[in-house]
């Protein structure tokens, strides 16, 4: 069993606490200092927040914790859910390219009669970014 995703702890956890730590933390500064009237300014942060937080459920959240490569199987694990998904019910692999960060690879699975299921996770880190991805590489040969 060899593990072909990267960490997520930061990406999930350190990032959206700093980004949304900071907009709160300067909308709590503004209105303790007690205005008179409330500057327009004060929505910008706001905003942002909300706008944030929906990049984060679209885009981060939904990123498995663990991925595992079994060779005929692939293991993902996120919390206390692991699906087990066979090489032959891939049918299509997506990924980031031209040194995106972070590099992110979705595969698409069928389970029968459901629909097309898509299941996300973050490759381990790289520092030469241009260029296909070895595991997303590996990947394709296997399910063709």
């Amino acid at each position: 069993m060899k593990k072909i995703s990267g960490s997520t702890w930061y990406i999930k956890i350190v990032f959206p606490c700093l980004f949304l730590g900071f907009s709160f933390l300067f909308i709590i500064i503004y209105f303790s200092n007690k205005p008179e009237t409330v500057n327009p300014i004060i929505i910008t942060p706001i905003i942002m927040a909300a706008i944030f937080t929906l990049y984060c459920k679209r885009y981060i959240w939904d990123l498995y914790d663990d991925v595992y490569d079994e060779v005929d199987t692939l293991v993902f694990k996120r919390k206390n859910e692991t699906k087990r998904v066979n090489i032959i019910d891939i049918v299509n692999i997506n990924y980031t390219e031209n040194g995106q960060y972070p590099e992110r690879i979705i595969i698409t699975i069928k389970n029968g009669n459901d629909p097309l299921q898509h299941m996300a996770f973050i490759p381990p880190f790289r520092i030469n970014r241009f260029g296909i991805n070895p595991i997303v590489s590996d990947l394709l040969n296997r399910i063709k």
